[in-house]
């Protein structure tokens, strides 16, 4: 692991173990992280997925006050969200799939 991505790792940690922490401190960390990761990470696809995975769960913080993990959300809760989410990527791929190609 290079020095990067163990303060990455080390900020993230802190996040999660800090719930009383402010909101804005706690989307800070998870930049500073996501920034280090996407920088140790030779491929640049997945450098850009871990940012934007990073930058969703910043929003989510921010929007919501608590991680997803903090969040306390059964099991069907989280499926519904995930069911939902996935009608959401169905209909988006059908709309390009219905576009014409020129």
């Amino acid at each position: 692991m290079t020095d990067a991505s163990a303060i990455a790792d080390d900020i993230l940690a802190w996040v999660q173990e800090s719930p009383a922490h402010p909101t804005i401190l706690r989307k800070q960390a998870l930049e500073i992280a996501t920034l280090a990761l996407a920088r140790t990470n030779p491929c640049p696809i997945s450098s850009a997925v871990a940012r934007d995975l990073a930058e969703r769960a910043a929003r989510g913080v921010v929007k919501y006050g608590v991680t997803l993990g903090e969040a306390r959300l059964g099991r069907r809760e989280l499926i519904r969200h995930a069911y939902e989410e996935s009608l959401d990527m169905a209909c988006y791929l059908r709309a390009l799939l219905e576009e014409k190609t020129e």
